[in-house]
């Protein structure tokens, strides 16, 4: 799915980068901040505008109750339930200390599951019909899943045939997986599935939604939903740009998904990609994707 990363070091976060994209001087902390910015500030507009939705809507609780959303939110209640409870098992093991990347997990967790449920009302109100039958609705979604993961490695691997250095940051998620320590695994398995779930809800349901009442077309709003996407990633890999390229053309997918087959589609190949990117990078530890 890729070629071997080297480890990546982490002074060269203070560094000018070059070559991928070149941005003259700009350093790739700064990059990365403004990357951020951008992501959390389109996250805080969704939230307020799935607020409002809620205050103007009385119906909308019911939503979280409608046949194609109850089986959904209990789900996420389980995985989210047994996420904390992993970290906590954690936490007692560790004698009451956790790593700070466990902390930003525990705090994400809730976080993003309350900004989830306040913009799921939001995030289906134009949700396309799907068919009753599971099978006959599978069968039009499973097939998107090895076309998101061929493209995740084939991006990467692409880029890293013309660009040199390209290497993962060990700081990131899939630097935490340790087959050996089946908490830890557990821990980083659950975080990993809860966000595609919380992700799906909040940009492709809640920011699509969003600048499509803004009257902005349908195309355009997957393309914005999906570049804000890809810079919410841009810390995970090393030159940036590489990592954003990766996620932007599956966002590309995921939004084209959504708003063809509906919300729970792009929750499904989201959920799917994610569970087999972690799979791989624990059974193959020298190859990140």
């Amino acid at each position: 799915m890729g070629r071997p990363m080297l480890a990546l070091d982490s002074r060269r976060t203070a560094e000018t980068f070059n070559g991928f994209p070149s941005l003259g001087s700009l350093s790739e902390r700064d990059y990365i901040l403004a990357a951020q910015v951008i992501y959390l500030v389109a996250l805080t507009i969704t939230m307020l505008a799935g607020l409002l939705h809620v205050v103007g809507h009385r119906d909308s609780v019911g939503v979280f109750l409608r046949p194609i959303g109850r089986p959904l939110w209990i789900v996420i209640a389980l995985m989210v339930g047994l996420g904390l409870a992993t970290i906590g098992a954690m936490w007692l093991r560790g004698g009451g200390a956790l790593t700070p990347i466990y902390h930003a997990m525990l705090v994400m967790m809730l976080f993003s599951t309350a900004t989830a449920a306040v913009c799921y009302p939001l995030a289906v109100v134009d949700d396309s019909p799907q068919p009753t039958a599971p099978g006959a609705y599978l069968k039009k979604v499973l097939p998107w899943v090895p076309l998101a993961l061929a493209w995740s490695g084939l991006s990467v691997y692409v880029i890293g045939l013309l660009v040199e250095g390209v290497t993962v940051n060990e700081q990131g998620l899939a630097g935490q997986i340790n087959p050996d320590d089946p908490l830890s695994f557990l821990a980083v398995c659950l975080f990993a599935m809860c966000a595609a779930i919380m992700e799906e809800i909040i940009f492709r349901g809640g920011l699509i939604a969003l600048l499509r009442r803004l009257r902005i077309p349908t195309t355009a709003a997957i393309v914005v939903a999906a570049f804000v996407f890809a810079l919410g990633h841009a810390q995970y890999m090393r030159p940036v740009g590489v990592k954003e390229v990766q996620i932007f053309g599956f966002a590309l997918m995921l939004g084209y998904v959504r708003v063809r087959h509906g919300l729970n589609a792009a929750i499904i190949i989201h959920f799917a990609h994610n569970y087999v990117l972690l799979m791989i990078t624990a059974l193959f530890p020298n190859f990140s994707i």
